[in-house]
């Protein structure tokens, strides 16, 4: 049985998968060169030493735990099984950005990431835009679908939920239930200091995930 995390995997043509592989090796070498203590305690893990030269990171993806070796930097969910590709890459981005730096508490869009105002459009099609042509008017389904999917009730705008994708990668959704004549509205944010953590464009990618467990969970 697929994982919870596998689950909402997203999939990849085979050229970008390989480029992408590449770099996740690329990023796991600059990771290795830093102390594994001084990477647990930028990304909020738990790092277990088990001798002098291995060890494990432990944390959680979402709602799932997640073991990463060390020095590997291979990610496993709670069944020893390997995460996917997209997965491993974006535990490789997170431990490879992460700097410590606190969360700001203060929610912005994704136009308002550094680089992320060209895009913005194209993301809010495949994120706010999407969620809003599933779930219309029925205030009721979207927030079963975010409860299911691992959202948990924030005051913030008119309904909103706040999904911990990594201990230090918080994203909101909200939604603005529309009437007859006016659609409804949804969008993802982010926390303010997000660009300690993720690279905008694997923000992007982190988004869509988490569109696709929200839908997910209201088809299931």
């Amino acid at each position: 049985m697929r994982s919870s995390i596998d689950k909402f995997s997203v999939t990849t043509q085979d050229k970008t998968q390989s480029a992408l592989e590449k770099r996740i090796e690329e990023l796991r070498e600059s990771i290795r060169r830093s102390s594994p203590f001084a990477s647990s305690e930028k990304t909020s893990s738990l790092y277990t030493e088990i001798d002098p030269k291995r060890g494990e990171f432990r944390l959680a993806l979402w709602d799932s735990p997640v073991v990463i070796t060390f020095p590997e930097l291979v990610a496993y969910n709670s069944q020893a099984v390997a995460l996917s590709t997209a997965y491993q890459g974006l535990l490789t981005y997170y431990f490879a950005q992460a700097n410590g730096f606190p969360l700001s508490g203060r929610w912005v869009s994704y136009a308002d990431l550094p680089g992320g105002r060209t895009y913005a459009p194209a993301f809010q099609g495949y994120s706010g835009d999407k969620l809003a042509k599933v779930f219309q008017l029925d205030v009721n389904r979207f927030e079963k679908a975010c409860l299911k999917a691992g959202g948990a009730y924030l005051e913030f705008g008119e309904v909103s939920f706040i999904f911990p994708a990594l201990p230090r990668v918080p994203l909101v959704v909200t939604y603005h239930p529309g009437e007859d004549e006016f659609p409804s509205s949804c969008q993802i944010l982010f926390d303010s200091a997000v660009e300690n953590y993720l690279p905008v464009e694997v923000c992007a990618i982190l988004a869509s995930m988490l569109t696709g467990r929200i839908i997910s969970s209201n088809n299931s």
